[in-house]
């Protein structure tokens, strides 16, 4: 999560969201099947497939490749604001 994140940070989530919201740069919190509830950035939208790529804040975070894709089901939420 860090440097953008850090252990105490509050993110503010919109848990309803129209799919125009989903877009490259915004924050996402997602269930993972492996890897369990992330928080990440997306960094690639697939409109077709309902699907989208994300990637860490960290240079040691998990790597887009690693968590794959995404599917749109996934997505509990999208960032609004934090609270540090």
């Amino acid at each position: 999560m860090s440097p953008y994140y850090s252990h105490g940070d509050f993110l503010f989530i919109l848990k309803f969201f129209p799919f125009f919201l989903i877009k490259t740069g915004r924050d996402i919190v997602f269930q993972h099947t492996r890897y369990g509830r992330m928080i990440k950035r997306i960094s690639k939208v697939d409109r077709v497939n309902r699907v989208v790529r994300a990637e860490g804040f960290d240079p040691n975070s998990i790597t887009e490749e690693q968590i794959g894709d995404i599917p749109l089901s996934s997505i509990e939420g999208i960032g609004l604001f934090k609270i540090s």
